[in-house]
């Protein structure tokens, strides 16, 4: 049975037709994989390309809904949420991307998911 991590709460962020900032989507990510017994790998968002379309709308895809494997897309970004259980044996993998990682030793009581874009924070 996968490990019973909290949700991650998501805020995705956008502009409306007047160029005002606003939530365009909040709530649970619902996207997440069990890649090993306690891991949970929960995909935050993604994007096509670098830079990312960062177009005016409120109409947008969900690009955490996405079915996407390890790596990005070619010239995009994934931003993913990975949760390890203690001793947890690490598996390496080599790809063709830049990575960004945030290890915590400690329990943290997480907070929420801020993504606009390609740019994302976690508040914990």
């Amino acid at each position: 049975m996968p490990e019973q991590y909290p949700p991650i709460r998501r805020f995705v962020t956008g502009h409306d037709a007047n160029n005002v900032a606003k939530v365009l989507m909040q709530g649970p990510a619902t996207n997440a994989k069990y890649p090993s017994p306690g891991t949970v790998s929960t995909l935050i968002w993604s994007t096509d390309r670098t830079p990312a379309d960062i177009a005016v709308g409120e109409q947008i895809e969900d690009l955490g809904a996405r079915i996407i494997g390890t790596a990005p897309p070619a010239n995009g970004t994934r931003f993913a949420v990975i949760d390890f259980p203690p001793g947890n044996q690490a598996r390496m993998h080599r790809t063709e991307t830049i990575d960004y990682v945030i290890a915590s030793a400690a329990p943290t009581t997480p907070g929420p998911i801020a993504a606009t874009g390609a740019r994302a924070s976690r508040a914990c």
